[in-house]
């Protein structure tokens, strides 16, 4: 593992977050201090660590639910909070919820 991705992991363990927890990640890419990972790779090694656990981020819609536009597809409705929140919701096998302007997105054993 190279000194970028274990310095994301150090910081997990620092925080005391175990392999098999529920980690509830609500962050901006730029946030993370690091533009040497890509989101993928970021979103990557979270789900990793947490190979035993549960990784989820927010899919908030509500900028683009709202009362003159309604319609709501967990599938294909975009979030709003985030590039790292969009890769993930369009890059993995995320189950999402069915909140049409205040969902999550999930994988893992939860």
């Amino acid at each position: 593992m190279d000194s970028k991705s274990r310095r994301i992991i150090e910081g997990l363990e620092m925080l005391d977050i175990k392999p098999n927890d529920t980690l509830l990640v609500h962050s901006s890419y730029k946030s993370l201090g690091t533009t040497e990972l890509n989101p993928i790779e970021i979103l990557k090694l979270f789900i990793g660590y947490l190979d035993k656990g549960t990784l989820i981020l927010p899919a908030l819609s509500h900028k683009h639910v709202t009362p003159q536009n309604p319609c709501f597809d967990n599938r294909k409705t975009s979030s709003c909070v985030g590039y790292l929140p969009e890769i993930f919701r369009t890059k993995f096998n995320i189950i999402r919820s069915i909140h049409p302007t205040h969902s999550a997105c999930a994988i893992g054993k939860d």
